[in-house]
């Protein structure tokens, strides 16, 4: 079956494994991620490139919602239906191994081409790494430790504290709460887990 013919919604994750001669480490999570979502984003313009050499780059990212993570209008997306970049340790040794990209929205048939293009990827020194395309489907299709059902979640990635602390207004912290950069963490942590529970 040809991409452009598989409906939006009906493909909404894509599974990798990782090869090279020396894969990354665990610690490393974030900036492969954003790699990977950087080269699927210039792969899309590519495909786009050939076929319409007259867009902008804004109408070609107006294209890919999931990988953007912009509407039509240039705008943010709303909610967490956007794809998310989740490269694993599957095996257990401390490297990322496999990479799972999924969109609850769906990915777009340009999207679909461009992880069906995804092969290789420059992270760091050396030689790049490949990507074995496992499999394109929904997450009900696959069965794979980071799909797994779960109550605790270990992550290997530090938390990145999104914003500084509040010293004026109504809503802001009180001097214990950033008193030490792991406190002021914390809190912030809290508060996120806090929002996510309404």
């Amino acid at each position: 079956m040809l991409l452009e013919t598989v409906p939006r919604r009906s493909v909404t994750l894509a599974r990798f494994v990782l090869d090279g001669i020396v894969l990354p480490l665990v610690t490393e999570t974030l900036p492969l991620a954003e790699r990977v979502r950087s080269k699927l984003l210039g792969i899309c313009k590519g495909i786009e490139c050939r076929r319409h050499p007259e867009l902008s780059d804004a109408e070609i990212w107006a294209q890919c919602p999931a990988f953007s993570g912009k509407d039509r209008g240039g705008q943010p997306l709303m909610g967490h239906s956007h794809a998310f970049f989740r490269p694993a340790d599957e095996d257990g040794d401390g490297r990322l191994d496999h990479l799972t990209v999924i969109a609850d929205q769906g990915f777009s048939p340009i999207e679909s081409q461009a992880l069906d293009r995804l092969r290789n990827l420059r992270f760091g020194p050396g030689d790049p790494l490949s990507l074995l395309l496992l499999g394109l489907g929904r997450t009900d299709q696959f069965r794979a430790p980071p799909l797994a059902e779960a109550r605790v979640w270990t992550s290997a990635t530090p938390f990145v504290v999104t914003r500084y602390p509040k010293r004026r207004g109504r809503k802001r912290d009180q001097p214990a709460d950033f008193a030490a950069p792991q406190t002021f963490a914390r809190h912030v942590l809290l508060q996120e887990l806090d929002r996510l529970r309404e």
